[in-house]
């Protein structure tokens, strides 16, 4: 495989061959493709391996539970059920977001092996986790604003070494739009790049 960023098509290419196999054995077929991943369905539950911009590639993979017209489908991220199963999804090490094409498949092959061990419920046709009313949607939607806020504060963290001051802003704007608050530190580094920036910088570094 090539080097280079990885594009949509990459990732629904080797989307498909790492987890057609598996999703297969397990009785769903592909349906429709959508613009940023794969859909796999069954007569019970679909499966969803999605990608999120932020700006890089962020996995979403998941399940939601078929045939729910009647209320809003719920759809409960591979890193929910593994916190739910009683262990911590940091723990387990999987790769948050992937930029070049070389390490596309390797993190994909990850999430795969992470589905096949604690969402084996699930693909056995147990639905217990994705109905769950324990598990409401507001909690998975803090979790995944959490969850996002990582992402990119990371991202921040290395614009604001590279004294990219723009990208800095673009990035702990969207953090605060999570409604997660930005740290002390973050504050300060708004600070500085919007003073930077107003003194006709560009902010970076050469």
């Amino acid at each position: 495989m090539g080097g280079g960023i990885a594009t949509n098509e990459d990732f629904r290419r080797i989307a498909a061959e790492v987890f057609d196999g598996v999703m297969a054995e397990h009785g769903f077929s592909r349906a429709a493709d959508g613009d940023a991943g794969l859909n796999y369905t069954r007569r019970d539950v679909e499966f969803v391996v999605g990608i999120e911009h932020v700006p890089s590639f962020g996995f979403m993979i998941g399940f939601r539970e078929s045939k729910r017209f009647w209320r809003r489908q719920r759809f409960v991220e591979i890193r929910l059920i593994i916190e739910c199963s009683g262990h911590l999804s940091s723990e387990v090490g999987l790769p948050l977001y992937v930029v070049q094409l070389d390490g596309l498949r390797s993190a994909l092959e990850q999430w795969r092996e992470a589905v096949i061990k604690y969402a084996a419920p699930i693909l056995r046709g147990d639905l217990k986790m994705v109905r769950d009313p324990r598990v409401p949607g507001s909690v998975i939607d803090a979790k995944r604003a959490r969850w996002r806020a990582a992402n990119l504060r990371d991202l921040a963290y290395e614009a604001w070494k590279e004294k990219q001051y723009a990208r800095l802003l673009d990035l702990l704007a969207e953090i605060e739009g999570l409604d997660v608050g930005l740290t002390a530190t973050e504050c300060e580094r708004r600070d500085v790049a919007k003073k930077s920036m107003g003194k006709g910088g560009a902010g970076i570094s050469g």
